[in-house]
């Protein structure tokens, strides 16, 4: 079952997914696509240069004025309150930061992250703004992240894990791949 991907031409849900087939739930929609034009992009399940556009990959950038060793770096930064244990989380590699996001602040409780000190709600306009600079960041500045998703223009961008729930995760599958898909469109 695919229900929390949405579809490239309606945006209605996507009713199965299997290894050789995904179809639209819409009526009024005909997409349906075979596991060829499908591209899992994320980075434990997918395959080849795709899973550079997981927020594991090891893409450098500056987002306001803070050096990020990955988007993911800068996903869990948000978990801190402290800018300068900001700055030091942005620094570490993905894999790393992936993995102590726990021994972080539980931002679930309250619902609220941080950047540069201000305190921002998880379900806010403002977060999204500020996911949506910072996607914008990485895209400016390395090439290689342009490029892969250059590779993937066509083709249904897909992400088979994360949780779908804004209350409990920093960013969902829809908010990652609606940032991939917009700044895809730009190319």
């Amino acid at each position: 079952m695919c229900s929390r991907f949405k579809c490239p031409l309606c945006g209605s849900l996507l009713s199965t997914f299997d290894e050789s087939n995904i179809r639209c739930t819409s009526l009024n929609c005909r997409f349906e696509s075979n596991f060829l034009e499908v591209v899992d992009i994320s980075y434990k399940d997918g395959l080849g240069a795709t899973k550079g556009l997981s927020n594991l990959a090891p893409y450098k950038f500056t987002f306001d004025g803070v050096k990020c060793a990955s988007f993911e770096s800068f996903l869990q930064s948000l978990r801190v309150k402290d800018p300068k244990m900001q700055i030091e989380i942005c620094s570490f590699p993905a894999l790393f930061c992936y993995n102590i996001r726990f021994d972080l602040n539980d931002w679930r409780k309250d619902k609220l992250v941080y950047w540069n000190g201000i305190e921002i709600p998880r379900l806010s306009s403002k977060y999204s703004s500020l996911i949506y600079s910072a996607y914008d960041a990485l895209f400016m500045q390395s090439y290689t992240f342009r490029y892969l998703l250059q590779l993937t223009k066509g083709k249904c961008l897909l992400h088979s894990i994360g949780c779908i729930l804004k209350t409990e995760t920093l960013l969902t599958p829809e908010e990652y791949l609606g940032n991939l898909e917009r700044l895809r469109n730009l190319l």
